[in-house]
């Protein structure tokens, strides 16, 4: 709505301009009216000088609404100048995007939040690992079972633990497997599962790492539990 306003003041101006510049020439033509001419000369001219400032002011806000929507900074409003109030529904557009993206990323950062507490908080451990083998993603239970640091690829999971690499590479679909390796001299048993998602054309798998010795002690202290219930 506001482009086609700006649109029709556009256009009336550059109306304007021709049929002043229309005038004028038809006033060359005529003799001993040289007040006249120059009257409609002066006009001319600041008609095309006003289009010119508007026009320039529009296209540096609309430069400027672009950069800030690739830079992702709607922290700067634009608004509408003093000399162009005819084009306010232009600039009232400008404004209605700046707060619809800044909604929408405000929206995004809560959700992603809310996932890295659901992440963080759960018992199992996650890995997200990419085609090329880089782990772009892994909370702190997954770090806690395999016993290392910050995760980068399989390459740096390779150096701790031998042969995770080719034990992860091999889990498909969406059948489980055991993992038994060595972590400080003790040994641990892990029940391991692939989901393989795809997202932007990208491949991705999210594995998931769960304690198998630590659910059997859950379950059998809770069994017990309930026999001294009983």
């Amino acid at each position: 709505m506001g482009s086609n306003r700006f649109l029709i003041h556009l256009c009336l101006m550059v109306v304007l301009i021709f049929f002043t510049a229309l005038a004028l020439a038809m006033l060359r033509s005529m003799d001993n009216r040289y007040f006249t001419q120059a009257f409609f000369a002066i006009l001319l001219i600041v008609e095309a000088r006003w289009l010119y400032q508007i026009v320039s002011r529009t296209n540096r806000d609309l430069s400027q609404f672009l950069v800030s929507v690739e830079e992702n900074d709607m922290s700067t409003p634009i608004k509408a100048g003093r000399a162009d109030k005819m084009f306010t529904g232009l600039y009232k557009t400008f404004e209605d995007i700046q707060k619809k993206i800044f909604e929408l990323r405000e929206s995004r950062e809560r959700e992603y939040q809310l996932y890295q507490i659901i992440l963080n908080q759960t018992g199992s451990g996650l890995l997200l690992l990419n085609q090329k083998g880089s782990i772009e993603l892994s909370n702190p239970a997954a770090v806690q079972l395999l016993g290392v640091g910050h995760l980068k690829d399989l390459n740096q999971l390779e150096q701790i633990i031998h042969g995770s690499r080719d034990f992860l590479n091999s889990l498909s679909g969406s059948s489980s497997k055991t993992w038994r390796f060595t972590r400080h001299g003790l040994d641990v048993e892990l029940l391991t599962q692939s989901i393989p998602i795809k997202l932007e054309e990208t491949q991705y798998s999210i594995i998931s790492l769960q304690d198998i010795k630590k659910q059997l002690s859950e379950k059998a202290f809770q069994s017990q539990k309930n026999m001294i219930r009983i």
